[in-house]
């Protein structure tokens, strides 16, 4: 008995481990990773390698293997204009842990403020994207330059 009475504080913490150990797992966000490196987004380029080019709101982030299946309902078209009422994008699940996240991910969550998306063409007609190709939120708006340039698209 007595062997017994103490596998159960034994086996309580490993078990307090494993919960502790899971829930940052728990409260992941969606995001798009790309290398550690920062980056500097340069708009001409980033516009002629675009399949894509759209502002749009995430309108829900589905598990899918071994990616995230990310919805976009398009708002504005500036390149490659579709008639579906949703763009569907690929991203990797990346913990919000401040070790683990880096300047250039980015974080989806549906009912987000609209994004400025650059998009490039994957299989099955999805897309992939990065702060590094330009996508951003757009929080304030286009910049000057961003509106004067894709205008004329």
């Amino acid at each position: 008995m007595r062997g017994f009475s103490l596998g159960i504080p034994i086996l309580a913490v490993a078990l307090g481990m494993g919960v502790m150990f899971s829930l940052p797992l728990l409260a992941a966000s969606w995001a798009i990773r790309e290398p550690a490196a920062t980056c500097t987004p340069v708009l001409s380029t980033n516009i002629k390698k675009a399949d894509r080019i759209l502002i749009g709101r995430v309108e829900a982030v589905l598990p899918s293997t071994p990616y995230l299946d990310v919805w976009i309902e398009p708002v504005t078209w500036y390149k490659g204009k579709s008639a579906d009422a949703y763009v569907r994008l690929l991203a990797r699940d990346v913990p919000t842990t401040a070790s683990a996240g880096s300047a250039t991910d980015l974080h989806f969550a549906s009912g987000q403020a609209p994004y400025l998306f650059f998009l490039r063409s994957v299989t099955g007609g999805k897309y992939r994207t990065s702060r590094c190709w330009g996508t951003r939120a757009l929080g304030s708006g286009l910049t000057s330059q961003e509106r004067a340039v894709l205008t004329e698209i």
